[in-house]
């Protein structure tokens, strides 16, 4: 099933209390919650966990409301009236830091809907040569397909180069319910991963999603021609995943928004976004009768072609294991082995910094029973959302800390009784240190000893998923900051020494800070930080620089946030020359004008400094000066 702005702000806005998007409250806000969640991979997760393959109505799968942090400003009637964009990963702080100069200053929830190829997934360009899709830009031109004639039932194509009008992506996660698609002769072969509503044309000239896809329906190539496909398959994907679309979606037609990608013809992102609202006359004539990869009736209908794999259907004798190398991740296919064998822990705290919070901290005495209660009541929540996990409260243990234990195939959290009864930790608190035992189980990579997720990961994890599973989107934020603000004050009582980590293991002993930071990321939307084993983050590069004697344009990588762009002192032109002016460009966010006073045929060099991309990252120092001569 498709996703469909229009129903998503309907369903936001029909909730009680409305959810709205704070973009539709403040028309100067300067990016969409939605941009986030389809570049971070927690969100991506949050919305997959929704998924029920046994449930025919999907809206609640693609329509899961999420919630984001912002920090906004209201008025005496509490309407919003200016907003301030932080980094994902500097949002809760930086919100709080405003709050202590004007109490008008608050966090507030900014709410939009769930609703992509894998890296490395072949796309062609106007060139006539192939990219991989997460290097194609915006602005970039590929070749964008519209349907001519059809020739002996075969469908033809023209192809024309078209500019890229939306280009994102996440750089690396997993992603929960992807599909696998091998098709072709055994000559000439090709695979693609894609999420369910990825759209596909068959050679009979109609379009159908990948969800609906069967082994022997005949997929088309460049010129039309029929390519079968050989195996399809659901599963979980570990890896990036990117989206590009062509064209405004206004008076949406397939003319312009086919893409050529492995060698077969898809739709672009926005033809997967308004897919439900296309005719019904351009879709396969059995859409609505075929079942949906991954449920009970796909697999009975498709049982005579079922490999190894449960849900593998196809003949692929190499695919012995379950486990298939694509593109630039991995792609596991669904079965029922257990994800975890042996006996092992690790804990929320090393044994050093639990040591630092029992000697500087306080705890209430073992026969105040409140703890105790508040731990119970927390169990009870989380053994509703998470049935397969074994909670025990530890009460005699002075050492606060949490453990996540694997033993005779279960998945056990202990509580220590010391951390529940530490002054100044509170419910909210509690409730993310035992979703960090939870999160260690998750297998979000990078993962640490014993095949459990990394230390810093897991507290990403806590808040960026599980903390919007157990809280509803309405109160969320009502929890989730009190939450940060406790585990930041438990971490302020280890010393120094036990909270720097292990710069060379930064996945199994990360700092402190960069833990908070990661959490921070995890609730604000943003991407896994470096400092807990995250990738690296792209760069904001100087590209080109064009002149006259009254305007220097830049054209930047990556776009800088609205407030930092228009700021004169992050650019300096040398030899020295005022700026009297920053401006971001209306159309394209990414390109900077600034107005200045330039001799004409004369040499200078730009460089830009103290910018912030959307996602946190700043200015890449080997590509901040450019040269350039006056025309």
């Amino acid at each position: 099933m498709g996703y469909e702005p229009t129903k998503c702000h309907d369903k936001l806005s029909g909730a009680t209390p409305p959810l709205l998007p704070i973009c539709d409250q403040l028309p100067a806000a300067p990016y969409h919650c939605a941009d986030l969640v389809n570049e971070n991979p927690a969100m991506h997760n949050y919305c997959a966990a929704f998924y029920d393959p046994n449930n025919p109505d999907t809206d609640r799968y693609i329509y899961a409301p999420v919630s984001t942090p912002a920090c906004v400003k209201k008025d005496s009637n509490g309407n919003i009236v200016a907003y301030q964009y932080f980094p994902p990963g500097d949002v809760l702080d930086g919100c709080d830091d405003l709050r202590a100069k004007d109490r008008s200053w608050n966090l507030n929830a900014c709410y939009c809907c769930c609703g992509c190829f894998a890296y490395g997934t072949m796309v062609a360009v106007a060139s006539g040569s192939f990219k991989a899709i997460e290097q194609i830009a915006k602005g970039d031109e590929v070749l964008a397909g519209t349907p001519s004639a059809q020739d002996g039932g075969d469908t033809k194509i023209t192809w024309t180069p078209t500019e890229v009008t939306l280009s994102q992506g996440v750089a690396g996660g997993d992603n929960p319910v992807m599909v696998y698609l091998a098709f072709g002769e055994d000559e000439k072969t090709g695979d693609i991963v894609c999420s369910c509503d990825q759209v596909f044309i068959l050679a009979s000239g109609r379009i159908i999603t990948a969800e609906k896809l069967q082994v022997g329906d005949q997929l088309v190539d460049k010129d039309g021609n029929p390519v079968t496909l050989r195996t399809v398959a659901i599963g979980s994907y570990k890896g990036g995943v990117h989206h590009i679309a062509t064209k405004s979606p206004e008076n949406l037609s397939l003319d312009g928004h086919l893409l050529l990608t492995s060698g077969v013809v898809v739709g672009d992102y926005y033809l997967q976004l308004h897919f439900e609202q296309l005719p019904k006359d351009w879709k396969h004539e059995e859409i609505d009768a075929r079942p949906e990869l991954g449920t009970p009736a796909y697999d009975e209908k498709h049982s005579a072609l079922n490999a190894s794999a449960r849900v593998l259907f196809g003949e692929r004798p190499e695919l012995g294991t379950n486990r298939i190398q694509v593109q630039n991740g991995v792609f596991h296919v669904y079965t029922s082995e257990p994800a975890y064998l042996g006996m092992d822990w690790c804990s929320l705290l090393t044994p050093d910094q639990a040591v630092d919070i029992l000697e500087k901290g306080t705890q209430s005495p073992l026969s105040n029973p409140v703890p105790k209660s508040m731990v119970s009541h927390l169990f009870h929540i989380f053994s509703g959302f998470y049935p397969d996990f074994v909670f025990y409260l530890d009460w005699y243990q002075m050492e606060p800390n949490v453990y996540a234990i694997t033993t005779f195939d279960r998945k056990v959290i202990v509580v220590t009784g010391g951390l529940a009864r530490m002054d100044g930790f509170g419910y909210e608190g509690m409730a993310m240190a035992i979703a960090h035992g939870i999160a260690r189980f998750s297998g979000t990579e990078p993962l640490g000893e014993h095949a459990h997720t990394g230390t810093g990961v897991a507290d990403y994890y806590a808040f960026a998923m599980i903390s919007r599973t157990i809280w509803y989107a309405p109160y969320w934020m009502d929890y989730v900051s009190p939450a940060y603000q406790q585990m930041k004050a438990l971490f302020g009582q280890i010393s120094a020494d036990n909270a720097k980590g292990n710069p060379n293991d930064v996945v199994n002993e990360p700092s402190v800070a960069g833990r908070l930071k990661a959490m921070q990321s995890g609730a604000g939307g943003g991407g896994l930080p470096e400092e807990v084993g995250g990738p690296p983050l792209p760069r904001i590069a100087l590209q080109s620089v064009d002149a006259t004697t009254e305007q220097v344009t830049l054209t930047l990588s990556l776009a800088p946030s609205a407030s930092e762009a228009t700021i004169v002192d992050n650019y300096v032109i040398t030899p020295d020359a005022t700026i009297s002016s920053a401006t971001q460009d209306s159309n394209k966010d990414f390109i900077i004008h600034l107005a200045t006073q330039l001799e004409q045929g004369k040499t200078y060099s730009v460089t830009i400094r103290n910018l912030h991309s959307l996602v946190g990252s700043k200015v890449d120092p080997e590509h901040q000066t450019l040269e350039f001569t006056v025309d």
